[in-house]
């Protein structure tokens, strides 16, 4: 039995191959979260954050980036 915030590793891959298939690195080296169309994006999320490509919106994640 796990405790409280503990992942078994099933659990673990599955999340891992999840965020895998959510995030792509765009030509620029740019790293981007792709959103899901059914949530919503807090309101006090800076819109030049917010990339849309292939008629998908993405999440850039600036600390993803290589230097």
């Amino acid at each position: 039995m796990q405790g409280p915030g503990e992942m078994d590793l099933l659990e673990t891959e599955a999340f891992a191959k999840l965020l895998v298939s959510c995030i792509e690195v765009n030509d620029d080296d740019m790293v981007l979260f792709q959103l899901f169309k059914v949530f919503a994006v807090d309101p006090s999320t800076p819109r030049d954050r917010i990339v849309t490509c292939d008629d998908k919106e993405w999440l850039a994640v600036s600390y993803l980036q290589q230097p």
